[in-house]
């Protein structure tokens, strides 16, 4: 079999140029080698990147989420504060001071909840752990409804001064980076 295939080469190729058709045939296999390996190679590159831009993506959702989560809560927690001082069931403080955390619980279950900033994840543990105490010791007739205000007060400033500007500040990074595949407003 092989000599009719070597005869039939020879029949079509003089006998010079044999050594020119074997160059030409390693050429062609070297040239499909590496073009495999380059394109293989982008690809992989692209498929890095999409992760990536898939991961900052859902970070982004995750934590517009978040923020606008800290807002209501913020926003509550200082409605049922005030309504404390004017009136007299501790009970319905207790009920009604309790803080909405459906995406904070959400996130532990969530891969991108350590990319989140640390000031962020600190400041928002931070802010759920003081009002419960606080909440539970107004319940309790710990501490004053006037003090519990204030300290309400406290609590609400730091998130706003503090976490929420930083939440807005890598929810901007994001919007920069990932421009048209997040949506202008969280």
């Amino acid at each position: 079999m092989f000599q009719v295939l070597r005869q039939r080469v020879k029949a079509v190729i003089a006998p010079g140029d044999a050594a020119r058709f074997w160059l030409a045939q390693g050429f062609l296999v070297a040239s499909t080698i590496i073009g495999v390996y380059l394109a293989a190679s982008v690809g992989f590159d692209k498929a890095i990147q999409f992760e990536v831009l898939r991961e900052e993506r859902a970070l982004y959702y995750l934590l517009a989420s978040l923020r606008d989560e800290l807002e209501d809560n913020s926003e509550r927690i200082v409605a049922v504060a005030r309504e404390a001082g004017r009136r007299g069931d501790l009970s319905r403080v207790a009920m009604e001071g309790r803080l909405q955390t459906f995406v904070w619980d959400a996130m532990r279950e969530s891969a991108q909840t350590f990319q989140v900033p640390a000031r962020v994840l600190t400041g928002t543990r931070r802010f759920h752990a003081r009002i419960r105490l606080l909440v539970e010791d107004l319940a309790r007739t710990r501490i004053s409804r006037a003090l519990f205000l204030r300290r309400v007060q406290e609590e609400v400033g730091l998130v706003r001064g503090q976490v929420l500007p930083a939440v807005d500040a890598e929810l901007e990074r994001l919007r920069r980076r990932l421009g048209p595949l997040v949506a202008v407003s969280p």
